[in-house]
């Protein structure tokens, strides 16, 4: 029956539906991530384009000039213990030399020519030693002929050694002029004829060092 004269109605025609499109629409949204972005570990990073402007991440290179800096860095460790020594070691030298005076102060602090001197200083810093019996350390200076000893081919640390062992035997029996069984520790060249020294001892109290032990 077709549509009468004068009707602006127009007839209603089928229209056939792409049943896919309609499930595609009719899908909810899903939030978040598309699928399969979760593995980030799959992902290539060196694909990745660079932003503008972006540092791009520099490679260590080790050449020689590396290994030799780290060579003079070696160098300079084994040079600040070279100072140190064994203060249970059993030292077979015996180099003549003597305590230089000092005030109690180290010349921080002004003095004069009739300022009482000892032999050394307490020191109140602790060290990682374990012993059977309690030590005190004690910073010194110590005047002996090191290049004569170096040209009979002794080292540095022998000569500490060795006037230590010094000072052990030729000390006074005076329980007033006693040092105490001495240890030596620490020591560093100051010239010719001058070690400042730090080294152990059982006496807590001597007359001839500054402070007493703690």
């Amino acid at each position: 029956m077709g549509r009468p004269k004068g009707s602006k109605n127009k007839p209603k025609t089928t229209e056939t539906i792409n049943e896919p499109k309609l499930l595609q629409a009719a899908a909810p949204k899903r939030r978040g991530r598309p699928p399969g972005s979760k593995n980030t570990k799959a992902i290539n990073l060196s694909n990745k384009p660079q932003k503008r402007g972006a540092k791009s991440s520099k490679s260590i290179i080790v050449s020689e000039e590396n290994t030799q800096d780290v060579s003079v860095f070696e160098n300079d460790v084994q040079d600040t213990q070279r100072g140190y020594v064994n203060p249970f070691i059993d030292c077979q030298h015996s180099f003549e030399c003597k305590f230089e005076p000092i005030n109690e102060w180290l010349n921080i602090i002004p003095t004069s020519d009739d300022d009482k001197q000892k032999l050394g200083s307490y020191s109140s810093t602790r060290y990682p030693l374990k012993t059977q019996h309690t030590i005190y350390p004690v910073v010194a200076y110590i005047n002996v002929d090191i290049n004569t000893l170096r040209s009979a081919g002794h080292s540095d640390s022998d000569i500490y050694a060795g006037c230590i062992s010094y000072l052990n035997r030729n000390q006074s029996k005076s329980k007033l002029k006693k040092l105490g069984n001495l240890m030596p520790y620490y020591f560093k060249v100051l010239g010719d004829n001058r070690l400042s020294v730090i080294f152990f001892t059982n006496e807590r109290k001597s007359k001839l060092f500054w402070k007493e032990g703690s």
